[in-house]
């Protein structure tokens, strides 16, 4: 866990990249220009896994993971943290996520709830670009409640790691 978490309790992307024997790639992007960035693909979560699973009581009591990343692998790192407190950085700072219990169709955002028929549930969130999102208003967001723990949940929209991971 030395590797992983410095002595301020914060967990680079790029210290879990290094872990797994992951380094930078050049990649195009769509309008041509080259890029190098961590290439991360679902199979890593196993990898993340298995090296933070139940390893919690090694960690501080908020664990602030720092570094660019998709949302859903941010979200799997900080699973991996439960039940330490999680904190994401963005230009607010450090946020900590969490967020209220679901509760109906969902408030302080839009939510739309679809069920596919293969019994997939995926909830859709849309932002208002006209109307900026802070870490402060994630008090007053709560997810959908979508009935039972043994769901299998797809979440889709564009917004902060911090939202996403809540």
């Amino acid at each position: 866990m030395d590797n992983l978490i410095n002595s301020e309790g914060v967990m680079t992307i790029a210290a879990l990249a290094a872990a797994l024997g992951k380094s930078e790639v050049e990649r195009t992007l769509p309008n041509g220009k080259v890029i190098s960035q961590i290439v991360w693909e679902g199979a890593d979560l196993v990898r993340i896994a298995e090296i933070l699973h139940n390893r919690s009581a090694e960690m501080p009591e908020v664990v602030k993971i720092d570094g660019p990343a998709p949302a859903w692998l941010v979200a799997g790192v900080g699973h991996e943290c439960h039940p330490r407190m999680v904190a994401l950085n963005s230009p607010d700072g450090y946020v900590n996520v969490g967020c209220r219990r679901p509760s109906g169709d969902g408030e302080g955002i839009n939510f739309k709830v679809e069920t596919r028929p293969d019994g997939w549930k995926v909830v859709t969130f849309e932002l208002d670009p006209s109307v900026p999102l802070a870490p402060a208003d994630l008090g007053r967001i709560a997810p959908p409640d979508l009935g039972g723990i043994d769901s299998r949940i797809i979440l889709s929209g564009r917004g902060p790691n911090w939202l996403v991971a809540s």
